[in-house]
């Protein structure tokens, strides 16, 4: 993986991933919402002026395209990540509006893992929680795949990093599923 822009020299990536897209979906109605919104303002707009089909088809074409595109950005732009130092995500709401959550591995407190709807259960799909030693910051990850793996690395990576204060961080594996380890102890 190539080096981000925020990662320090001593840090390395151990997970990184994005939120299920369908829960961003349902997280984000306020911009479908608006998107909807707009879509009937330009309609009675097109109807009240007269313009022709043809232009409203295509001004209607290219407002749904560049909206899913926009969309779409900030569903890519929105991830989470476990380094060796900490596990942190970062969320691009708007063209603007961006901020990140983080937590140092040795401050962690609480890990749960918990699913809500039953669509998440079907699909395979939990929450994480990762809260704070004192409970006042908290990072939700949704609809991730692997949760109670996720979770079950970033204890034992708590432990570690806890009970070895020197160690060496390339030495660090990446997360990996549990068939994938079995597969490669064979």
């Amino acid at each position: 993986m190539k080096k981000l822009e925020w990662q320090h020299n001593n840090e390395k990536v151990l997970y990184f991933a994005r939120e299920n897209i369908f829960s961003y979906i349902i997280k984000n109605y306020n911009f479908i919402f608006l998107i909807l919104w707009i879509l009937i303002f330009i309609f009675f707009f097109v109807y009240f002026i007269e313009i022709k089909k043809t232009i409203f088809i295509l001004i209607l074409m290219f407002y749904v395209f560049f909206s899913f595109i926009l969309f779409y950005f900030f569903w890519h732009k929105t991830y989470f990540i476990i380094t060796n130092k900490r596990v942190m995500k970062y969320i691009r709401n708007w063209l603007f509006a961006e901020h990140t959550k983080e937590l140092k591995i040795a401050q962690i407190g609480e890990l749960t893992v918990s699913k809500k709807w039953i669509i998440s259960k079907i699909f395979g799909f939990w929450n994480i929680k990762i809260t704070w030693q004192d409970k006042e910051c908290v990072i939700w990850v949704r609809w991730i795949n692997y949760s109670h793996e996720v979770i079950q690395y970033i204890s034992r990576l708590k432990d570690y990093i806890l009970e070895n204060p020197w160690y060496d961080y390339n030495k660090l594996n990446p997360f990996k599923l549990r068939k994938e380890r079995k597969k490669n102890k064979n």
